[in-house]
């Protein structure tokens, strides 16, 4: 009722579709936000090897990897189906990390060279 004021109004099968709708929107915020995650977590490993050249877009390559092959693994699963909108998403969230952690590190870069 909280989320959405008129569902007790609803009848059976629109509480299930309003139910089926909020479960599937919480399913794709949770694989952007999972791969978020991975996407800051690379680019932050890969930042810190000897060779460094075009981290981010390693990282990126890497998560996006990472999904194609869940979704795959998932083709073969009961139940479960292999999804290139998820590997869309998946990327997307990499990629925002990833631009997350290099506007945090100019940002730090910047305030670094200022206060010197």
């Amino acid at each position: 009722r909280h989320i959405y004021p008129g569902y007790g109004a609803l009848s059976s099968a629109q509480q299930q579709g309003a139910k089926k709708l909020l479960e599937h929107l919480i399913r794709k915020l949770a694989h952007l936000t999972e791969y978020t995650l991975l996407g800051m977590l690379l680019r932050l490993f890969i930042g810190t090897l000897p060779k460094k050249r075009r981290a981010s877009l390693w990282a990126w390559l890497a998560a996006t990897a990472y999904a194609a092959t869940d979704e795959l693994h998932q083709a073969f699963v009961d139940g479960r189906g292999a999804l290139p909108g998820d590997v869309i998403i998946d990327s997307a969230g990499a990629a925002l990390g990833i631009a997350l952690i290099c506007i945090c590190a100019r940002l730090f870069r910047k305030h670094e060279s200022a206060r010197i």
